[in-house]
């Protein structure tokens, strides 16, 4: 355990060293080894133990991958500390990965981490900060950026080759976290521009090659051929989803809807039919690998169908996207029933 414990502090020292920025390690003299790593002090960070990934994604189309792809942590060395792993633009040129460790440092009575990003630039940061629990049960992470050189930083009134961040993290459901965001300028905290607030919803269960299901539901007071000639006709597709579509009812026929008819990336093209029962069930491929789309459709009576969407994948751009799109689906079956029903009643 003492090993362990100078390991963290040669990290702090020599990586400090290297980025250029004035880091303060971890108090130099011994603590008593007894009780150094101690389950009890990082007990309240349990909820956090797991994958974790945005809970919505912007809207622009030009910002489709998120600030934060996703963050985790683990425990590791038999439960004594915590492996705090985070992704940062993913597909980008600025795209960067973070490694930590949070760990208890009896010399200052802190839950404390350290962790160190690299990015497609070629720059690298140092992060070092703490872990505590509110008296509303919220957890906050506080902690200094070290940045290698002033060039690194968007200008000098971000304070020079250091930033200091806080970021309070409250659980609305057990897997599910609202966030904010702050950093400390002018001698106050203050959010922190378009992120200062956010979400992030669990995953853990999730295992790579695991299949994540979205479903969802809405009644339509209409037939179920009505709402099928909907989703299988082009004039009913023009209505309500896509200006233009490509659809032949037959195994393996294509399912191509063109959002942007005009544009050389038109929508979903090469999507297939998998299976169908008319007026029944449509099950159909996904624009993105690994990835299908069911409907289903039930008479409640004459005059009302209910209408159930599941989309399934696989693949790991599906997991990364799952809330997003867990979210968005009702919004998309609610557009179906509003044409559906506004076309039987004009």
């Amino acid at each position: 355990m003492a090993a362990f414990r100078s390991s963290i502090l040669a990290v702090v020292t020599i990586l400090g060293g290297l980025l250029g920025g004035p880091v303060h390690p971890l108090p130099a003299q011994e603590a008593p080894v007894r009780g150094y790593l101690a389950d009890s002090t990082l007990a309240f960070l349990e909820p956090l133990i797991g994958e974790w990934h945005p809970a919505e994604l912007p809207d622009s189309l030009e910002q489709l991958t998120p600030p934060i792809v996703g963050h985790a942590y683990e425990w590791t060395v038999g439960r004594k500390a915590i492996r705090l792993r985070e992704i940062y633009r993913a597909g980008s040129a600025d795209a960067a990965q973070l490694d930590g460790l949070v760990y208890w440092n009896p010399a200052t009575e802190r839950v404390e981490w350290v962790a160190v990003a690299g990015h497609g630039g070629g720059e690298g940061r140092l992060f070092v900060g703490e872990y505590r629990q509110l008296a509303d049960g919220a957890i906050q992470r506080t902690y200094d950026v070290f940045y290698r050189s002033l060039a690194d930083t968007p200008g000098e009134a971000f304070g020079g080759s250091r930033r200091r961040y806080r970021e309070t993290y409250r659980f609305e459901s057990a897997d599910r976290i609202a966030s904010t965001l702050d950093w400390f300028h002018d001698g106050a905290w203050r959010g922190f521009g378009p992120f200062a607030t956010g979400g992030a919803t669990r995953l853990t269960s999730v295992k790579a090659g695991a299949l994540v299901r979205i479903d969802a539901e809405v009644e339509i007071h209409a037939s179920a051929a009505d709402v099928w000639a909907a989703l299988t006709t082009p004039e009913g597709l023009a209505g309500w989803v896509a200006p233009e579509s490509h659809v032949e009812l037959r195994i393996g026929g294509p399912y191509e809807l063109y959002f942007f008819p005009d544009e050389a990336d038109r929508g979903m093209e090469g999507t297939t039919v998998l299976s169908f029962i008319p007026e029944e069930l449509l099950a159909t491929t996904g624009e993105a690998a690994d990835t299908w789309s069911v409907w289903r459709l039930d008479a409640v009576d004459g005059d009302v169908t209910r209408v159930r969407l599941t989309g399934l994948g696989t693949s790991e751009e599906w997991r990364r996207r799952a809330a997003y799109f867990e979210e968005g689906t009702p919004g998309v079956l609610e557009e179906l029933k509003r044409y559906v029903e506004g076309a039987v009643g004009g």
